[in-house]
């Protein structure tokens, strides 16, 4: 890949997660040796960011240097409390560590977010459409483990659709056509449906090169 042109910029964001270990090598080779590279990760609700970047502390491949000003991040164990946390800059180098966290707060969201389900239906008058979705999977297997790229593009996906003349989604839906299904099903629209498939870019491989998962 060409090298890019270096503009007098301070500063380059990527947001959502941490940018792969590879990701960051690519920027501070392609574009500048010396510039402020931040991984930050929302949230939308508060138009900020729980965690990000700051300028007056070391840069990390692969990590998120640490918690927004005012902002008390953490990890809920399955039960909602939380545990010692691990010090920002500091990975988890054990995946079982990783998967024992990642799990125990997935058990407790999952708690969270039926019990908002319930309350939903019990106090709406019309029968709502509800879509629980999430965005990636577990990211912490060992690049060569054989079920990286299956856990990885693999989301909760869940639908509750109330009665309608309307198709039902199929078990291969991925979120490219959730939104498609509900304006066809539920406000008159006539979109067509795009290819449900994902795309993986492996750790360790070229950057912008990309494996297509079909689901």
């Amino acid at each position: 890949m060409p090298r890019c042109a270096r503009p007098p910029l301070p500063s380059v964001c990527s947001t959502g997660s941490p940018l792969s270990e590879d990701g960051f090598r690519w920027v501070y080779q392609a574009m500048k040796p010396d510039v402020h590279l931040a991984s930050i990760s929302g949230g939308t609700d508060l138009c900020g960011c729980f965690v990000g970047g700051d300028p007056t502390r070391p840069v990390f491949a692969g990590e998120i240097q640490g918690p927004g000003l005012g902002m008390d991040v953490g990890v809920f164990d399955s039960e909602g409390k939380l545990p010692p946390q691990e010090p920002f800059g500091r990975e988890i180098k054990s995946t079982e560590k990783a998967i024992r966290r990642y799990t125990g707060q997935i058990a407790y969201t999952n708690k969270r977010i039926l019990e908002a389900v319930d309350r939903i239906l019990k106090d709406e008058e019309e029968p709502p459409v509800i879509i629980l979705q999430g965005d990636h999977g577990f990211r912490r297997l060992p690049p060569d483990h054989p079920a990286q790229q299956r856990v990885v593009s693999s989301i909760l996906n869940a639908y509750y659709l109330p009665p309608t003349a309307g198709e039902l989604p199929g078990p291969s839906i991925s979120p490219v056509n959730s939104f498609r299904l509900v304006f066809n099903g539920y406000l008159g629209g006539r979109f067509g449906y795009l290819p449900d498939e994902s795309y993986y870019s492996p750790p360790g491989g070229k950057t912008g090169v990309f494996l297509r998962i079909e689901h």
